[in-house]
């Protein structure tokens, strides 16, 4: 009869005899945020819940989640920092996928990685020395999200009842939504500058002198039939663009979000087979967010800002589609600041997206040649460089994932999941035999997952 695992330990931490425990060693904190199609910390994850695919050069599919554990752990944290990525808090004995670089040549923009392979945490090197021509070091594994939504156009029957859709018809107007590049660029102006009002007005703030733009969401809004106008703000520099549709509203708020901190991408936008849409998308968040400024380098870059964690990490994944890994950073929010003629009240924490020179720069008018690329593209990934190794002590919860593809990717990159520990043949059956290195007494474990 298997020993069943104690309940506080919720990963099936079995204790074999009085001095011995086995633990998972490989996991994470609980805020730690996992990448899917709306990236959500691991603490709210699920067994079933889908998250993204980690397999490079093929067509995406389902990577669902197995198990979920927990448990309590007293210990060191690797804190890896890849380039222009957010940091990875991993413990020690966690596996993360990466790419040795063999040969790195700076001097011709020019680097050449190894076979993807698995490395320990506490093994990983930090990026090579720049002012060295050839050096070795590790790449970490950034996937390029692949394209599985084809359709032109996206239903909004949800969003309105069935007197509603008659109403619709009476006007000639459609609850599809079609999926062009002026549609992509307006929902993206959304996304960095929309709200909806309490009355369901959809409310697109610009400064006062971006009244092209303005105009640009009239003649769009009329394509599809639908009435909008602008009005100043009072005692501030700006203007807004009012769009009256309750059901447009419905949908964006539910497909976007409504205010700052829960901005993100849709999934049709982020999953489109059309790069000119991902293009027109990223265009339009860029004209409402984006501004000019030069990098320390005297190097002309573009800069956005935003409080949404979720929606740095989506326009990260989306730009790796376009082929240009772009920067995320950390920046302090605490004080107010002016932006597009009005106050911005500061929260706290923001994400600092950061545009160089490149394929995605020259999209957005960048039109420098590209400083000395230290990533390598792929079709399928992008090899990201760390930057920055360090540790610190840590008491609490950590969580690891059983997935189907036995990975899964932290803030965009592909790390392992427990299967590799306890075996993922055992994980799946529920059981695992384990040999005690002080009894030596082999023992049948029933490994317990979080309910």
């Amino acid at each position: 009869m298997a020993n069943k695992a104690p309940a506080e330990d919720r990963i099936g931490v079995n204790q074999m005899c009085e001095t011995q425990e086995i633990h998972c060693p490989k996991c994470v904190p609980p805020d730690t945020f996992i990448t899917a199609d709306i990236p959500v910390p691991i603490k709210e994850l699920s067994e079933g819940d889908k998250i993204a695919d980690t397999r490079l050069g093929k067509t995406q599919i389902a990577n669902r989640i197995s198990k979920v554990f927990t448990h309590q752990y007293d210990g060191d944290l690797i804190i890896v920092k890849p380039q222009g990525c957010l940091p990875l808090e991993l413990t020690p004995e966690h596996e993360v996928l990466i790419l040795p670089a063999e040969k790195v040549n700076y001097g011709k923009h020019r680097v050449k990685l190894g076979q993807p392979t698995w490395v320990k945490a506490i093994e990983l090197t930090r990026r090579p020395d720049p002012c060295k021509p050839y050096s070795s070091g590790h790449y970490l594994v950034m996937p390029v999200r692949k394209g599985s939504y084809g359709n032109h156009r996206v239903s909004m029957a949800k969003f309105t009842t069935p007197h509603g859709q008659e109403i619709l018809k009476r006007r000639k107007l459609s609850h599809f939504l079609p999926l062009n590049e002026s549609i992509a660029w307006l929902i993206g102006l959304y996304v960095a500058d929309g709200n909806v009002s309490k009355d369901s007005l959809i409310q697109i703030s610009l400064h006062s002198s971006e009244v092209d733009k303005a105009n640009r969401v009239l003649t769009v809004s009329s394509t599809i039939g639908l009435k909008a106008s602008i009005k100043p703000i009072e005692n501030e520099k700006a203007i807004a663009v009012l769009i009256y549709s309750r059901v447009l509203s419905r949908a964006l708020k539910e497909w976007c979000g409504d205010n700052a901190k829960n901005k993100r991408i849709p999934k049709f936008i982020l999953d489109s087979c059309s790069d000119k849409l991902l293009q027109a998308f990223l265009k339009g968040y860029i004209d409402g967010d984006g501004s000019r400024h030069e990098s320390k380098q005297n190097l002309p870059t573009i800069q956005a800002k935003t409080v949404s964690r979720v929606l740095a990490l989506q326009i990260q994944v989306l730009c790796a589609r376009l082929g240009q890994l772009i920067s995320i950073r950390e920046v302090d929010n605490s004080k107010p600041s002016y932006y597009k003629g009005k106050e911005i009240r500061g929260n706290g924490k923001a994400y600092g997206l950061d545009f160089f020179a490149g394929p995605v720069g020259e999209l957005l008018g960048l039109e420098q040649k590209p400083r000395r690329l230290k990533y390598g593209v792929k079709a399928d990934y992008i090899g990201v460089p760390i930057s920055k190794i360090d540790r610190k002590p840590y008491i609490g919860s950590v969580m690891n994932l059983t997935t189907t593809l036995n990975s899964y990717c932290v803030n965009n990159v592909i790390v392992h999941n427990c299967g590799r520990f306890f075996g993922y043949q055992a994980i799946m059956l529920g059981v695992v035999k384990l040999k005690c290195p002080n009894c030596k007494e082999w023992t049948t474990i029933e490994i317990m997952p979080e309910a």
